[in-house]
């Protein structure tokens, strides 16, 4: 009984060494690209982490070092009344605020929800004139409602695309990037 507190000490002393030289040997990888999927049909599983796998190999990275985060966790109906559309909603918008998105997937609704307020980036500083010209009935336009200015805030991307390949959604989904992304290249 005397010994008892020590012999736990001791333990957990010796598992914690043990976790921290496995997580030095072993890092966890680099996250290169932050992918938010607003009302996805999926949540991310094995065969959908080989599909973004395949993309980073097909680019040059190596996935033992560096992966893409995926979160689809969030959903937004149109009406955006319910409980469970307030959190995401505040949820989008808070990680939009700090820059942990780097491509926003997602529907009209969701396109329109942060591009009215000017939290995406204009597609003319992404494409070029002649992909701009090409896209263009591919591209999404939101409309300020205080100013009434309007800008092209999205890209719907083509039948096949990696995100309808993995599942996350059937078959029109926009993509964006916001305004605060860190990786805007990829």
């Amino acid at each position: 009984e005397y010994y008892k507190p020590a012999v736990f000490g001791i333990v957990a002393g010796v598992a914690l060494i043990i976790y921290i030289i496995v997580k030095i040997l072993n890092p966890d990888p680099e996250v290169v690209l932050n992918v938010t999927l607003v009302n996805s049909y999926m949540q991310q599983d094995a065969e959908g982490r080989a599909i973004f796998d395949d993309y980073l190999t097909d680019n040059g990275y190596n996935t033992e070092e560096e992966t893409i985060s995926v979160n689809s966790s969030l959903y937004l109906s149109a009406d955006g009344m319910s409980q469970m559309d307030m959190a995401s909603s505040q949820a989008l918008i808070a990680m939009n605020a700090v820059g942990e998105i780097d491509i926003l997937g997602g529907d009209e609704t969701v396109m329109n929800m942060l591009g009215v307020n000017g939290g995406l980036l204009e597609m003319e500083e992404v494409l070029t004139p002649e992909q701009m010209e090409q896209y263009a009935d591919r591209l999404f336009t939101a409309e300020n409602p205080e100013t009434g200015e309007k800008y092209v805030c999205a890209l719907k991307l083509p039948t096949g695309n990696l995100l309808t390949e993995a599942g996350y959604y059937p078959e029109e989904v926009w993509a964006a990037i916001p305004l605060t992304s860190k990786r805007q290249e990829l």
